[in-house]
């Protein structure tokens, strides 16, 4: 699960603990009515929302139902690798292994989005890409000052 699976999913439970909480704490609260003969009939009354409560419950509602979908979203957008990317996926290991998901994730990418999103120095990037070049496992194509990686 990356941050932003994790993010909207914790987003979502807490939507859905806090409507909890304001919809089902003090759900009915008690009435006692006196009588003209003295007598007392107590009651229990549902709770009554005010409009602050309603745009409260309403946004809360809104915020919790646009996590999950994001949170959905981001699950489909799982990647579907062949055979031999499984299997290319499988030998590599750490930083090389990071950097060759990312870019079956996205089809492709530029090479100093790897830099700036997996977080690592010009010179690694530049030394993995070479190898992981070398072995035929991707393929770098000049883009501008940068260069772009395409699985193969």
């Amino acid at each position: 699960m990356n941050k932003r699976e994790s993010l909207s999913l914790g987003i979502f439970l807490v939507c859905l603990f806090l409507l909890g909480v304001v919809l089902f704490s003090g759900m009915n609260t008690d009435m006692k009515v006196k009588l003209e003969n003295g007598n007392v009939i107590s009651s229990k009354v549902p709770i009554h929302f005010g409009l602050v409560s309603v745009v409260f419950l309403m946004l809360l509602s809104f915020v919790g139902a646009w996590s999950l979908q994001f949170y959905i979203s981001d699950l489909s957008k799982k990647i579907s690798m062949s055979k031999k990317q499984e299997t290319t996926l499988a030998m590599l290991e750490g930083d090389t292994r990071r950097m060759y998901l990312f870019i079956l994730e996205r089809e492709y990418c530029l090479q100093k989005d790897l830099v700036y999103e997996l977080g690592m120095p010009k010179v690694k990037v530049s030394r993995l890409l070479d190898k992981l070049s070398e072995k035929g496992i991707v393929q770098r194509i000049s883009y501008g000052k940068t260069n772009k990686i395409v699985a193969v």
